[in-house]
């Protein structure tokens, strides 16, 4: 998450966001741990983290973050993901 223009809030993304499956199931984070924030916060990394997920069960996975004062976000994922290259 980063913004330009003041400082991200210190929200509970956990709270935020939810797990799409292409079958219709979805689950809400049950947690958020932020990994770096730079001094001015403008920038927060970290790794929200959901229940187990099937994706031997599902083709696409989508993601969506409702944030306060900016809307609904939407991310989405084909599955299976490739490796990366060695």
């Amino acid at each position: 998450i980063n913004t330009h223009q003041g400082a991200v809030p210190p929200w509970n993304l956990a709270e935020m966001v939810t797990l799409h499956d292409n079958d219709g199931h979805a689950q809400n984070a049950i947690g958020w741990e932020v990994l770096y924030q730079d001094g001015q916060r403008h920038h927060n990394q970290g790794t929200l983290i959901f229940s187990d997920f099937d994706i031997n069960k599902t083709t696409e996975m989508e993601m969506k973050m409702n944030l306060p004062g900016l809307g609904v976000r939407t991310f989405l994922w084909s599955l299976p993901i490739p490796p990366l290259p060695e």
